[in-house]
């Protein structure tokens, strides 16, 4: 964790020493009132540091401004393999299929192993083991059932994917992939008990 908040502004000593004590928390002063670029850096740089650059831009250009008072910052990084590594030597060039119904050839690994899958009229879905105790689950919509499948992704579904989930000998062929992805929690956090950050009675 890491607060980073307007230099020469009055703060409550006893929360930032809460903060220290009890949560770990650097508390950094930063000028967002004369240079908020400089301090998007700042915050940028040290959550490229501690996710060993990982994750670099985790503040946009424009999201905070001069009157910006206070940011507080939180790292998360994952960073594993797969229980039964992929080899590179089964990775080949194959077709994929894009939603507009085109095909472009992308690397594609391939192994033959017992995987968890399940199986309806609406997807397939395969639950891949990772190094540890986490797993991903991959879901393959069936054909035009892309958007059902995307307004089902709740954590029942999630729930569902593995109770019915059962051990077969498959050839698995999955294309090697990268991805970001970005979420606003406003909603989610006015709708539980921080929800007076986002008022004026703050």
């Amino acid at each position: 964790h890491a607060l980073w908040v307007q230099a020469g502004y009055s703060w409550s000593e006893s929360y930032l020493f809460t903060l220290k004590r009890y949560l770990n928390t650097a508390v950094y002063e930063v000028d967002f009132t004369q240079n908020p670029n400089m301090a998007r850096d700042s915050i940028n740089d040290w959550t490229s540091e501690k996710t060993n650059n990982i994750i670099n831009d985790v503040i946009p250009n424009d999201s905070i401004d001069q009157f910006t008072k206070m940011v507080l910052s939180n790292t998360l990084a994952l960073k594993t393999g797969w229980k039964s590594p992929f080899l590179v030597k089964d990775t080949s060039l194959l077709p994929f299929a894009l939603p507009s119904g085109d095909y472009i050839d992308v690397p594609t690994m391939n192994q033959i192993n017992e995987y968890h899958i399940t199986q309806d009229e609406h997807y397939v879905s395969v639950i891949l083991p990772l190094q540890g105790k986490l797993d991903m689950v991959i879901v393959l919509p069936n054909e035009g059932r892309m958007n059902f499948i995307k307004n089902r992704l709740n954590p029942n579904f999630w729930t569902d994917i593995n109770s019915k989930s059962e051990p077969h000998l498959i050839d698995l062929h999955l294309p090697k992939f990268n991805f970001t992805t970005e979420v606003t929690l406003n909603n989610h956090l006015i709708d539980s008990d921080l929800h007076q950050l986002f008022t004026s009675k703050l």
